[in-house]
């Protein structure tokens, strides 16, 4: 097994991990956009382009939906609210 091989099911691990982990935190849409990105990247290196491009694709819909999701926090969404008002 080749090092691009062992990259590309460290990032497979990584995003479903982030995925799993997305309803909890949500900065781990922020890393299943990086570990999208070494997919992608590695999957490329491998010859795999068109699974690359699905890859580069998943971590453009995650940055967007990351990007969505603080501009929503900073306009003072329920569930900022709901945090700000627990700790008074």
């Amino acid at each position: 097994m080749s090092g691009a091989l062992y990259l590309a099911l460290f990032a497979l691990i990584a995003m479903v991990t982030m995925y799993m982990l997305e309803r909890w935190w949500p900065l781990t849409l922020l890393g299943f956009s990086a570990a999208s990105t070494i997919a992608a990247v590695s999957e490329f290196v491998l010859g795999r382009w068109p699974l690359g491009i699905v890859a580069l694709g998943f971590a453009a819909v995650a940055s967007r939906r990351w990007h969505m999701r603080r501009r929503q926090d900073d306009r003072g969404s329920f569930s900022a609210r709901f945090w700000m008002r627990r700790a008074l």
